[in-house]
């Protein structure tokens, strides 16, 4: 009886936030009749109204059927998204405004959603929806791109975009989920990114821009905007902040039992925690002694996560592992189907055994140390630099050399072939 009611006070506690949300989304709809119906639409409004139906039609009614954790964070997503509509009407309307002061609050609102998605999201770790959460509080910053001026847009965006896609494609791709609702929101999560990037890469490359032949935008014609989001917000922030709080205590009782029989039963090192088939070591600095993952298993995924100055050891099989925004880190690793580096700096990698694929992406310094009976891996790499493959003694023709450094190509040379109308690209060879 007790879970059932700690069950019932948890569904109470998300219904409260999403009713204040919904709240939030009659105010949109009534800025929207008063103001933003008045205005005279460009093409520009015209096209990302067409992203906007993608995310009040299609994406609002997939979450609307998940509910819980994944609701709430999802109309950080869409709220943002509402902010961004409503700035690029007023910037089509208006020319921009003088004083510093004025652009800073209206950028604000925006700033503290991304604040409470990343918020939401940090107090439910617990949560068997976590890459959900992980999404959109990775997405939501592109979002900040308004505010940046002197940078090439969508190169701000792919950092974000890529940091998103990587957890909502975990979820397509894993089979608990497939031919889902939680498979067709992680798509329709990406598909909105996606139309985001080719909108700004159409229309705003080097920033948002203003209509210079209209009369400046003053703090007049955002006030109201401006107060009902400051007001809203702050209520969103203080509900969530006791909805979190309540939810991860519950989460921590549900999962203390069990956590306290697998940590019995595992001998791995305690900066490495197993929730259900992923091992995750996330956030360590220093740790060059080794922090060593054992007990493994060929269902089992590993997920290192932002480490910095340390050694990680992958004991026995296991199905994958993502070595993910690392620094000056190493990864000793026995057997594994794949190996994935992203988005890291001056990483080593040594395969110990068969290890079939190993992935590079938008990664600056990555050298792979290959055994004798890993020397049919197959190596995909993209936007990468800095990378070498070392091949050990015994598969070298001179018995003189340890080993040898092989850089991997990082320049392409691409000629239109006439005669067949196809594009041939090649390697330009390393001297």
């Amino acid at each position: 009886m007790d879970k059932i009611e700690e069950l019932i006070e948890k569904l109470d506690k998300i219904t409260s936030n999403l009713e204040k949300i919904a709240d939030q989304e009659e105010f949109y709809e009534k800025f929207y009749e008063e103001k933003v119906k008045k205005i005279e639409k460009t093409r520009i409004i015209m096209e990302f109204e067409e992203i906007m139906q993608l995310i009040n039609k299609d994406f609002e009614a997939s979450y609307k059927k998940i509910g819980g954790e994944i609701e709430v964070i999802s109309t950080f997503w869409k709220q943002g998204m509402e902010f961004t509509y409503r700035l690029i009407c007023l910037a089509e309307t208006y020319s921009n405004p003088k004083n510093s002061k004025t652009l800073e609050l209206l950028f604000e609102p925006l700033k503290k959603q991304i604040e409470l998605a990343n918020d939401f999201k940090e107090s439910q770790r617990k949560s068997e929806y976590f890459d959900f959460l992980v999404a959109i509080s990775n997405g939501i910053p592109a979002l900040s791109w308004v505010e940046k001026t002197n940078l090439h847009i969508t190169h701000y965006v792919e950092k974000y975009m890529d940091s998103a896609c990587f957890n909502s494609n975990k979820i397509i791709r894993n089979k608990d989920f497939q031919n889902t609702e939680y498979s067709n929101w992680a798509i329709l999560f990406n598909q909105s990114l996606n139309q985001l990037h080719e909108f700004l890469k159409q229309h705003y490359s080097f920033g948002l821009t203003w209509n210079l032949k209209q009369k400046e935008c003053t703090i007049d014609d955002i006030d109201e905007y401006l107060e009902y989001f400051k007001e809203t917000q702050k209520e969103n922030s203080n509900s969530n902040s006791k909805q979190e709080t309540d939810i991860s205590e519950k989460n921590e009782n549900e999962n203390k039992n069990e956590n306290e029989n697998e940590n019995e039963n595992n001998k791995s090192d305690s900066n490495a925690r197993i929730e259900k088939t992923e091992w995750i070591v996330e956030f360590q600095k220093g740790k060059k002694e080794g922090i060593k993952i054992t007990n493994t298993s060929r269902k089992q995924n590993v997920h290192i996560f932002k480490c910095e100055d340390s050694v990680i050891i992958i004991e026995g099989i296991v199905n994958s592992i993502v070595v993910d925004q690392c620094l000056r880190c190493g990864i000793i690793v026995e057997k594994s189907t794949s190996v994935h580096a992203i988005r890291c700096q001056n990483i080593k990698i040594q395969i110990k055994t068969k290890t079939p694929t190993i992935q590079i992406e938008h990664t600056n310094g990555c050298y792979v140390y290959l055994s004798q009976s890993s020397l049919k891996s197959e190596i995909t790499t993209s936007k990468s630099t800095g990378m070498y493959l070392v091949i050990p003694k015994k598969s070298l023709d001179n018995d003189g050399e340890q080993e040898k450094e092989i850089p991997l190509p990082e320049r392409f040379r691409t000629i239109y072939d006439k005669p067949t109308r196809q594009i041939v690209t090649e390697t330009i060879k390393h001297i």
